[in-house]
């Protein structure tokens, strides 16, 4: 049977194998509405529930284990998060939360706010609005492969 996630970075290799489904749709913790992005993290799986604004973390094997965040703009609140990217190292998650116009850094332990990493001002079109995705991006002097220039 092939694997339902496979998720790569510079910890290894994580697979999660299709069991029964989980994450049934509603407001209560483990439910989702409208999950839009999904990583993977030290055997776990983080969702973007989008509809709900929070992230929900499951077990390699469905079982919900917690939730981060909420509805909100406050440092370490979320307003319609659609994407979500993971630094394994630092083991935080960065969040295109969309409709605060920024992407935000959430520590995958506790949800607490570490920054935001970009954010949109209405006086200026060179940063960011209504962000949908973020992305992944290892240099070479972290995983110990090079002098720290990139790839």
């Amino acid at each position: 049977m092939w694997p339902l996630l496979v998720a790569l970075s510079p910890l290894g290799v994580w697979e999660f194998e299709e069991s029964s489904p989980f994450g049934q749709r509603g407001a209560k913790e483990g439910q989702l509405v409208l999950p839009n992005a999904v990583a993977a993290n030290r055997g776990e799986i983080i969702v973007a529930d989008t509809g709900n604004s929070r992230l929900e973390i499951f077990s390699a094997n469905g079982q919900y284990l917690r939730t981060l965040s909420g509805r909100g703009s406050l440092a370490g609140r979320l307003n319609f998060p659609m994407g979500i990217a993971i630094d394994p190292y630092r083991n935080i998650a960065f969040v295109a939360d969309t409709f605060n116009n920024r992407v935000q850094q959430l520590r995958l332990s506790d949800g607490g706010a570490v920054g935001t990493a970009i954010t949109y001002a209405a006086y200026t079109t060179s940063l960011l609005k209504r962000p949908r995705a973020v992305a992944e991006a290892y240099d070479t002097f972290r995983n110990g492969e090079g002098d720290g220039e990139g790839a």
